[in-house]
C-alpha cells in the first residue's frame, strides 16, 4: 500500500474545463496518477461521464458548471470551489488544462500560486486567431509556463506573442487502455461490401460528431465501384451527449450504418479513415 503524502508536502490542484471520455480526460488522468505518487492533488472541474475514474484515485473534487453552458453560475461555482481546494489541498501549482480564460478566472482568487497551462491543441477554423487569444490570455492570466504539445502549438503561441521561454514542448505519451481494440468490421456486423470510417474523441458538445453524421445520412450510395454498399461510421469514445448522438445515428438515413463502442485502445482495424473532431 503506498504511503500518504505528508500533510506539509505542497500539492497540485488540477483544472478542466469539462469532463467527457477524451483526450485530455486520460492525459490529465494519466498525470494525477504519477503526481499522487509524491503530491496531494486536488482536482476542479465540471461532473462528466469520466469524473468516478479520478475519484477512485481519492482525489478531493469541486465541481463547477461548464461556462459556456452557465457562464455566471459557473464563474461563481468555480472561485468557491478553486478557494475549498486551496484550504483542503494547499497547493505549490495550480494545472490548468485546455482553457487559459481559466487561468485568468485563477488568479482572481490567488495571485501567487504558480499557474501552468496545458493547451492541448486548438484545432478549429481559425487556429491562429485562437492560438493569439490563448497567448493573450496567458500573459493576462501571468500564466508561468505553457506546455504545447507539438512544436507547431509552440511556433503558433510564439506568433500570438507569447515569449518562447515561457512555452515548453511535451508531446503526450500515453499508454494504450486495457480497452481492446477497435475492430471496425466487427462493429458494424461485418458489412465487407462497404467502408467505414472511425471518429475518435470525447462525445461532448463541440466536437462536430452531429456533422459526421449528417454527412452518413446523406451518403445513400456506394462511393465507387470498389463497394456494394454506402459507407459506414463507428464512433470511439464517450462523453455526455453520446445518448443524443445514438439517436441521430438511428434516425432516417444512416439507421443500421452507425455504432458507438465507447472508450476503446488507440488500434484501429478495418478502418478506411480515421477521423479525430475538435473543437
Amino acid at each position: 500500500m503506498r504511503a500518504p503524502v505528508p500533510a506539509d508536502v505542497p500539492g497540485v490542484i488540477m483544472i478542466l474545463p469539462y469532463m467527457e471520455a477524451g483526450g485530455t480526460e486520460r492525459h490529465a488522468l494519466h498525470l494525477v496518477r504519477g503526481l499522487l505518487r509524491d503530491y496531494r492533488v486536488g482536482l476542479l472541474s465540471p461532473d462528466g461521464p469520466m469524473l468516478d475514474r479520478f475519484l477512485e484515485l481519492g482525489v478531493a473534487h469541486r465541481a463547477f458548471p461548464r461556462l459556456e453552458q452557465d457562464p455566471l453560475g459557473g464563474l461563481r461555482a468555480f472561485r468557491r470551489g478553486l478557494r475549498a481546494l486551496l484550504d483542503q489541498v494547499p497547493a505549490g501549482v495550480i494545472h490548468v488544462h485546455a482553457a487559459p480564460e481559466l487561468a485568468v478566472l485563477t488568479r482572481t482568487v490567488h495571485r501567487s500560486i504558480p499557474v501552468v497551462l496545458t493547451t492541448h491543441g486548438f484545432a478549429v477554423a481559425n487556429p491562429e486567431a485562437n492560438y493569439r487569444l490563448a497567448a493573450r490570455l496567458c500573459r493576462l492570466g501571468r500564466v508561468n509556463r505553457v506546455i504545447s504539445v507539438s512544436r507547431w502549438e509552440a511556433d503558433m503561441l510564439g506568433r500570438g506573442g507569447l515569449a518562447p521561454g515561457r512555452v515548453r514542448g511535451v508531446h503526450n505519451r500515453l499508454p494504450d487502455p486495457p480497452q481492446p481494440a477497435v475492430d471496425s468490421p466487427a462493429h458494424l456486423g461485418r458489412a465487407a461490401g462497404a467502408p467505414s470510417a472511425v471518429g475518435g474523441g470525447g462525445g461532448g458538445p463541440g466536437k462536430g460528431f452531429h456533422l459526421l453524421l449528417e454527412a452518413l445520412a446523406e451518403l445513400q450510395e456506394p462511393p465507387g465501384p470498389a463497394w456494394s454498399l454506402p459507407p459506414r461510421l463507428v464512433v470511439v469514445g464517450d462523453g455526455s451527449q453520446r445518448a443524443e448522438l445514438e439517436r441521430r445515428a438511428g434516425g432516417a438515413g444512416a439507421a443500421g450504418r452507425g455504432s458507438f463502442c465507447g472508450q476503446r485502445g488507440g488500434r484501429r482495424r478495418g478502418a478506411g479513415g480515421c477521423v479525430c473532431p475538435a473543437r
